[in-house]
């Protein structure tokens, strides 16, 4: 072969020169072999080929062969090139023998095994190396030449039982069986593989010649590829740790889908992308329409040539000849084109995606691997065959590479579809085999502090709870509520739950009503057609539903997968008529996957259910939105799914049938039912009333959402799944509703997708979270409602001197002042680098100073000085209880400097209180520290008839006059209820109520709470803090639950959102956080006058000592 591929001319010649080599070595052998071991390694190396001595001595007396523990005589070796990359080296052995215990080089000769003879095959990896640029004028056709040498890697040498002949490897029988034979095998090609093939490379028998290339010719059309001449595949079951089998099921998966492409939208010039995997046609290129081609391919599918080569088949089951869209002039059947390719192993996104790739530059047409089916008309046949070899080779490849279907393997780590197979209806899978995720958790920990703790692996809860609270932020939104999605994922449990009791209750059919099938559909479906009677089409029973966040950038989308327990369906007829009668088609064990987007709309009558309607206490839908699944936008994803046996066989008109008919029955039919019985609403959101009394804190005027994932570590890819170990990761991600209130504009920008919103511990998963935003509760109800306790509490003294010995002095709170009732008394925040509490104060004080200088008695400084400090502690740390904590201290001092005996006196008026959240299954409890808050007013201590007794007395009993005699909580503690307590209105589900419990406030000063289930737990979502296996229960099918005569935000109070700045003044004041504040307000200034100058104010900062305040308080329940 001087023209086109060279390969079998080299092969023929390499495998010469190993023929060669083979005579030298045997007439070596006979010119220097002694029948011992050699003692000179150039008479080893020289021998080798023939004869072969391995480890080990000869005995000193009477020394023989069996002094070693292998020997063998070899016959001719040879090559056998299995690609460009590795080569089968077959061994002949014609005697010898061989030792089982390959643990010792002098072994007891009992353990010999005589060697018969058989051929031992090894698969080896070979180099091609160039050496270039040879100048040899002697050779005179060129001026340079280059020589290519074959390099075998023996260490790269593996045994292949399926391409040896081992009709009898030894003689000797040992009665053991199976086991003996492994063990005698496993022997000899030990001594061969670590001992031979070593010597052989040492011997430079490693080194193989390619063809010579010596001619005078500049170039050449002859190329050397060895893999298009192969005749034996590799026999592994996997490539770069993928199993062949998984390959070759994505690859009938993508055929698949472009059937159902094909399916659903025709065939197209324009989509040929899309569909050419199932389907293509081919002009003729003559114009002749009776030689159009009309392709119907089976599956791709591979077979590993070696570690880096594919063979690629491309089946074609149909070829209808003719011309299109009529009855083909001749049919030919199964057709199979073999082409070699290189792959590529590819991990991308920090070794989170896996794919395996076809390197299409390297493809090339394998005819003697292909298979051309029979024909009667053989001209046909011919013509058939050229023009599809042609198109193949020419054409296909090119559309395979521009159709991006390069990838025949793709797996993404993130995204987790393990199936629990063992698992019985209703059970999450945590029981069955590949799906537990103990293993995950076993490192866990809750140490709060990263460069504290001591653990290593596992996920670090405490760090992720003290880390939400430090970098979530409610950016600019209002109202924010995280749903996690095992939350959804439990509703649909208790629905599904539901439905199973009422489909025993009920022995009938489930189509006989509309009302049975919506109380049903979720357990049990059957398709009937009124024209076809009784006559069913499609029926299944069912598992929970499940539903899969997806996460990727900008995604509104989730997978919904419905669990077929067993069902079966009859196939369709043309254009996807019923077919009466048909043969049914059985399954069980499926798991369908279908992608559908997510979508906020406004309720109807249809979507609604009577039950949210009534827990609200409204008539109608309006004022409601909903996120519901757009059953519009639903896809079915083959390669999210699992279903056994549908693709199993090769009759694949046949699979593409079922498949039509199982995507029909599932939108066409069953979703239909689903929609009705208002299944695709996730929740239900408040937005907007008629009635003004009815506007709350989490009253919604525009919202949107988002998803967003949870990372158990920062940076850490997005993860998604239903089982498998990191199921405690992916079933926190979470939708996240974010909107505004009272008609604020929503900010343009979405949350950041690498802050966690939701905290919880290990495998138990919280139901959501519920925040309020900073400048929503904080600054503009909470804080403004609390300046009411400054106003009320702070004394704000009026000095005009000293007449006749008594001090001219009024006192009055800033509440009641004349000017100074017009101005706030604004909190302010203490900084500070402690991350457990936000501190507020509000600071006053006034210093009046009168001196008087005459001919009358007291002469002398006479001094007022009112300081008030309110402080104000809001945790942002976990507890087992959330306290809010406020305390405050007035005092008074009074002070005569002069020609009498000098005094002074102080007064104190001192009073605080916890309000204290607790968390139950029914909610928050929500109780203040004392019943009455009581300030304790104490004075100094003055003898009778001492200087100043009788102007102490006057001015304490002015002062227990003015200050408050009690700090009234009662407004402050009604308002705080009718919020928080009870069911959580803000967010509805069908299944059962809802309820916030654990607030705690961030660093930002946004509140937030845990979202979770009322009452008993329902199974997967904790009633309080637990997690997403708990008890079964929910309050499915009552029409309103019992909430204590309130439900948040909607009791006779009327919540938060009356009038934020109306309800400060003519509302009592309540209040439910810790915080400290201080202010001070500025009286006047200092200055000094002559003797009858009217007294002056003196008013400034200054710091109280923390001792100063007294936080005794008497712990009642109001």
């Amino acid at each position: 072969m001087c023209l086109g591929n060279r390969a079998e001319s080299s092969s023929h010649y390499i495998n010469s020169q190993l023929g060669a080599l083979y005579e030298n070595a045997q007439k070596c052998t006979e010119k220097h072999g002694t029948g011992f071991k050699p003692t000179m390694s150039a008479v080893e190396y020289g021998t080798c080929l023939f004869e072969f001595y391995g480890p080990g001595k000869h005995s000193r007396y009477q020394p023989s062969r069996l002094d070693l523990p292998f020997f063998a005589k070899f016959g001719r070796p040879r090559i056998e090139f299995v690609c460009n990359h590795e080569v089968i080296l077959f061994l002949d052995l014609q005697e010898g023998h061989y030792n089982l215990d390959i643990t010792k080089i002098s072994p007891k000769q009992e353990l010999h095994e005589t060697i018969e003879a058989c051929t031992i095959a090894f698969r080896i990896a070979f180099s091609t190396q160039a050496i270039e640029n040879i100048r040899c004028s002697a050779i005179g056709n060129s001026e340079d030449y280059t020589v290519i040498l074959h390099v075998l890697d023996m260490n790269s040498a593996v045994f292949e039982p399926d391409l040896s002949e081992l009709p009898d490897t030894t003689t000797a029988a040992d009665g053991r069986g199976l086991f003996a034979g492994e063990r005698k095998l496993n022997a000899l090609t030990h001594y061969l593989a670590k001992f031979y093939l070593q010597t052989l490379k040492r011997a430079g028998h490693h080194v193989l010649h390619s063809l010579p290339d010596f001619d005078n010719l500049s170039s050449t059309t002859a190329h050397i590829d060895y893999s298009v001449i192969s005749q034996s595949t590799l026999s592994t079951d996997s490539l770069f740790g993928i199993s062949i089998n998984d390959i070759n099921t994505f690859l009938r998966g993508l055929w698949l889908q472009a059937a159902a492409f094909i399916d659903e939208h025709g065939l197209s010039q324009d989509t040929i992308t899309q569909s050419f995997l199932a389907e293509l046609r081919v002009p003729a290129a003559d114009a002749l329409d009776d030689m159009n081609l009309h392709l119907y391919f089976g599956p791709l599918h591979i077979q590993p040539l070696c570690k880096r080569e594919i063979v690629l088949y491309l089946n074609i089951q149909d070829i209808h000849v003719g011309p299109f869209n009529e009855e083909p002039i001749h049919k030919l059947t199964d057709w199979k084109f073999a082409f070699i390719v290189d792959i590529i192993d590819e991990v991308t996104d920090e070794g989170s995606i896996k794919r395996i790739r076809l390197d299409l530059t390297t493809a090339r047409f394998c005819e003697h691997l292909s298979v051309f089916g029979e024909y009667d008309d053989v001209d046909v046949l011919v013509r058939v065959k050229s023009i599809l070899v042609r198109y193949i080779t020419m054409y296909y490849l090119a559309i395979l590479e521009a159709s991006e279907t390069t990838v025949i393997f793709q797996h993404d780590k993130r995204v987790h579809v393990e199936v629990d197979d063992q698992a019985e209806p209703g059970d999450d899978g945590e029981h069955g085999q590949g799906v537990d995720d103990n293993d995950f958790h076993v490192h866990d920990c809750t140490c709060p502090d990263e460069t504290m703790c001591g653990h290593t692996g596992g996920v670090r809860w405490g760090v992720i709870q003290k880390r939400i609270l430090s970098h979530t932020q409610s950016e600019g939104f209002d109202l924010i509520t995280a749903v996690t999605q095992g939350a959804i994922n439990a509703h649909f449990k208790a629905l599904w739950e539901a439905a199973r009791r009422a489909l025993n209750s009920n022995a009938g059919p489930t189509w006989e009503s509309p009302e049975r099938e919506a109380e049903t559909c979720l357990a049990d479906f059957a398709f009937v057609h009124p024209d076809h009677g009784d006559e069913v089409f499609f029926a299944s029973s069912f598992g929970p539903p499940k539903l899969q966040l997806v996460c990727r950038e900008d995604s509104c989308s989730v997978i919904l997968y419905l669990h077929i327990v067993e069902g079966y369906m009859k196939t369709l007829g043309t254009g996807k008529s019923l077919q009466p009668g048909s043969e049914p088609y059985s399954f069980s064990h499926w798991r369908l996957a279908f992608e559908i987007d997510l979508k906020l709309d406004e309720s109807t009558e249809d979507t609604i259910s009577e039950a949210i309607l009534k827990r609200l206490g409204r008539q109608d839908s309006s004022g409601l939105n909903q996120l519901t699944l757009d059953l519009s936008t639903t896809r079915f994803n083959l390669s999210l799914s699992t279903i056994p046996g549908l693709l199993d066989g090769t009759d694949y008109r046949a699979i593409r049938a079922r498949r039509e008919a199982l995507v029909y029955y599932t939108q066409m039919c069953y979703f239909p039912a689903f929609k009705r019985a208002r299944h695709q609403v996730l929740y239900t959101i408040p937005t907007r009333v008629k009635n003004d009394h009815d506007n709350q804190l989490h009253t919604l005027t525009s919202l949107k959402f988002q998803i967003a994932p949870f990372s158990y570590e920062t940076d850490a890819k997005p993860i998604e799944g239903l089982y498998g170990r990191y199921r405690a990761i992916f079933e926190r991600n979470a939708i996240l509703i974010r909107g505004m209130t009272d008609g604020r504009p929503l900010p343009t920008h979405p949350l950041p997708r690498n802050v966690n919103w939701i905290s919880g511990v290990g495998k138990e998963v919280p139901y959501g979270t519920v925040c309020l935003s900073r400048k929503t509760f904080l600054e503009a109800r909470l804080l403004a409602l609390l300046e009411r306790f400054n106003r009320d509490t702070t004394i704000v003294p009026s000095f005009s001197g000293v007449d006749s010995g008594e001090w001219i002095l009024k006192l009055t709170t800033w509440s009641k002042h004349g000017t100074k009732k017009n101005y706030g008394c604004k909190w302010r925040e203490i900084p500070t680098t402690s991350d457990e509490s936000l501190d507020f104060e509000w600071r006053n004080r006034d210093e009046w100073r009168y001196e008087y200088e005459g001919d009358f008695e007291g002469n002398g400084l006479y001094t007022v000085n009112c300081r008030t400090r309110n402080v104000l502690s809001i945790p942002t740390s976990r507890s087992d209880k959330f306290i809010i904590s406020i305390k405050g201290m007035m005092r008074l001092g009074l002070s005569y400097v002069g020609e009498s005996k000098d005094w002074n006196a102080e007064m104190h008026a001192n009073w605080s209180a916890n309000i204290v959240f607790s968390s139950d299954a029914s909610g928050l409890q929500i109780r203040l520290s004392s019943a009455q808050i009581v300030p304790q007013i104490r004075s100094s201590h003055f003898a009778p008839g001492a200087p100043g007794e009788s102007t102490h007395a006057k001015i304490f009993k002015h002062l227990r006059d003015e200050f408050p005699s009690t700090v009234d909580f009662e407004g402050l503690m009604s308002e705080l209820r009718a919020t928080f307590e009870g069911a959580w209105s803000g967010l509805l589900v069908h299944a059962h109520e809802l309820v916030i419990a654990c607030p705690v406030f961030n660093r930002h000063g946004d509140l937030m709470f845990e979202l979770s289930v009322r009452g008993p737990s329902i199974e997967g979502i904790p009633a309080r803090n637990g997690g997403l296996r708990g008890n079964q229960a929910g309050v499915l099918g009552q029409a309103a639950a019992n909430t204590n005569g309130k439900v948040n935000g909607n009791s006779n109070k009327g919540g938060w959102f009356h009038n934020v700045v109306q309800s400060i003044v003519s509302k009592p004041i309540t209040q439910h956080t810790q915080f400290r504040a201080s202010h001070t307000t500025k009286s006047g200034a200092v200055t000094n006058h002559p003797v009858t100058q009217q007294p002056s104010p003196v008013t400034e900062v200054e710091d109280f000592p923390e001792s100063e305040i007294n936080t005794d308080s008497d712990e009642e329940e109001l």
